[in-house]
C-alpha cells in the first residue's frame, strides 16, 4: 500500500504555525512565540490540544488577543479555564521596558479568574508573574 504525503506550501512572508496550522506573518515576534510554543510542547509536555494562539479575551469592555495561552485541562477551551498566559515581544525589545507588554499581560491575567501563571519574554529574557 502506497502512503501519500501531505506537501504543504508555505507562502511568502508566512511562518506555518506549531500549534494550529495557521499561517501567520513572519515577524521577530513571531520567532519568539514558534520557538516558545515549540517549548510547551517537546520540553514541557504540555499536549497541543491545552494550548491556545492568539485567543480573544474580554478585558473589561475591551477585547483584547493573546498571544499564547495554556488552558486548566483538556477541557473546553473557555477564558475561565486558563491557566497560563504568555506575552511574546520581538528580541529587541527591553525587559526593563515594563510598558512594552507587562502591563498588558498583568490585564490579561486579572481579567482570567483561574489564571495562575503569566509570562513575558522577548526569546532572551523571561520574567514570571504568579497570581496568588
Amino acid at each position: 500500500m502506497q502512503q501519500t504525503q501531505k506537501l504543504i506550501v508555505i507562502p511568502e512572508g508566512k511562518i506555518c504555525d506549531y500549534i494550529d496550522g495557521k499561517f501567520r506573518n513572519d515577524t521577530p515576534e513571531e520567532y519568539v512565540r514558534q520557538n516558545l510554543e515549540k517549548r510547551l510542547v517537546n520540553e514541557l509536555r504540555y499536549p497541543k490540544e491545552r494550548i491556545g494562539v492568539e485567543v480573544t479575551l474580554k478585558v473589561g469592555n475591551a477585547k483584547k488577543r493573546v498571544d499564547i495561552v495554556v488552558y486548566e485541562k483538556l477541557s473546553e477551551p473557555t477564558q475561565e479555564n486558563i491557566n497560563i498566559i504568555v506575552e511574546c515581544k520581538k528580541e529587541t525589545v527591553d525587559p526593563r521596558n515594563a510598558k512594552e507588554g507587562v502591563d498588558q499581560l498583568q490585564s490579561y491575567m486579572a481579567a482570567c479568574i483561574n489564571c495562575e501563571w503569566g509570562l513575558w519574554t522577548n526569546g532572551r529574557h523571561r520574567i514570571v508573574y504568579r497570581k496568588v
